[in-house]
């Protein structure tokens, strides 16, 4: 024979059942009503939204062409710098190997000039020399 407690845990296990599968029906039925026309209202916002995306794209790449483009510009004035400093280089160097060679030939002479200056003065004694002993005043 059945408790009172024993019909009381059956009728709510049979509530539960039952609500689950009303839940599961009244949810679905109403699931697709509610996507139906939530997609009926919906579908021209999203034709909206794609032809601003489609717009915003548009105008973003003709943004960036325009970017793209100046920095060929940027790219190509480097490069042409570059090209400027490369030979600006080349002369520096070459100027360095000439004043090089422009010292290296000062010193020689400089070198030439006190030998000749030290032998200038040898002959003046030797010829002062010879003026003495010949009697000839010598300035």
């Amino acid at each position: 024979m059945l408790t009172k407690s024993d019909i009381v845990i059956i009728g709510n296990l049979l509530d539960e059942k039952l609500d689950k599968k009303l839940d599961g029906l009244v949810n679905t039925k109403l699931d697709e009503v509610f996507d139906k026309k939530f997609n009926q209202h919906l579908q021209p916002f999203r034709e909206e939204m794609n032809d601003r995306f489609i717009a915003l794209d548009e105008r973003l790449n003709d943004r960036f062409s325009l970017i793209d483009a100046r920095f060929v510009t940027l790219e190509q004035a480097i490069y042409d710098v570059r090209e400027d400093v490369a030979h600006l280089r080349t002369s520096m160097r070459a100027f360095a190997v000439s004043l090089d060679v422009l010292t290296k030939s000062m010193s020689e002479m400089r070198m030439e000039y006190s030998a000749i200056n030290i032998q200038l003065a040898r002959h003046e004694e030797w010829i002062q020399k010879l003026a003495d002993k010949a009697g000839i005043k010598f300035a």
